[in-house]
């Protein structure tokens, strides 16, 4: 019922804490686009400190396909977005959230995965413009994992 989908994630680095995180916090697998850096690479190994051979992962041939498979089961699918959107973290009246999608570290989600998901924002109150994606990545499972 908890999934974390990422897209196009380049650092080793974020996908190890991501995948720790989402261990942490409960999340039942890790959903990674065919352009994911590589889960077994050393670094990723260190930086989930075990957590990768707890977690389940698996690449769907088609990400935007995988959206629609979710919202047809009737799971509320996410999409982690700079900008405002229609959901924002910390609000009473969110949903229970099932996927959250998590984008590229320069790019973000395409437009067609953000257009096909509710948009979910961080607020936040510095001059800062944007979080990594492992930190937007735990502030989100965080978050949602509490409902």
């Amino acid at each position: 019922n908890r999934v974390i989908a990422l897209c196009d994630l380049q650092d080793p680095g974020n996908l190890g804490t991501i995948i720790r995180t989402a261990d942490a916090f409960g999340y039942e697998a890790l959903l990674l686009s065919e352009r994911c850096c590589d889960w077994y690479s050393p670094k990723v190994l260190r930086s989930a400190m075990g957590s990768a051979f707890r977690i389940p992962y698996c690449l769907p041939k088609d990400f935007l396909e995988m959206i629609s498979c979710f919202q047809r089961a009737g799971k509320v699918t996410a999409a982690a977005v700079v900008d405002k959107a229609d959901l924002v973290l910390g609000c009473c009246n969110l949903p229970e959230i099932h996927v959250v999608y998590i984008g590229n570290e320069g790019n973000g989600l395409s437009a067609e995965a953000i257009a096909a998901c509710h948009p979910i924002t961080i607020p936040m109150r510095g001059n800062t413009e944007s979080l990594n994606a492992s930190v937007a990545a735990a502030v989100l499972m965080w978050e949602l994992s509490k409902r």
